[in-house]
């Protein structure tokens, strides 16, 4: 990927991974909607199990610009989907 192409996805140009987003595409297939994220299994289970749980609320490149209670929702996602992916 280019600098260029890179740079517009940081801003949030054409982000596959921003809001709205299929429900399934060649790369993933959702599981569920969370209380601040989606979480979707991987179609490249090489390593079984493997998801991604995106951040529905806003287009981030890092914690530091999610505020503080929008990243304790996704924490809190994230510890779900975890307990619910080991078992």
């Amino acid at each position: 990927m280019d600098s260029t192409t890179w740079e517009r996805l940081v801003r949030g140009e054409e982000c596959p991974f921003d809001a709205p987003r299929p429900e399934s595409t060649d790369h993933w297939d959702k599981v569920c909607t969370l209380s601040a994220s989606t979480l979707y299994l991987s179609t490249n289970q090489t390593y079984r199990g493997q998801c991604l749980l995106i951040l529905d609320t806003r287009h981030a490149t890092r914690p530091s610009e999610v505020p503080a209670q929008e990243w304790a929702a996704f924490c809190a996602d994230l510890r779900r989907s975890e307990r619910a992916i080991a078992r």
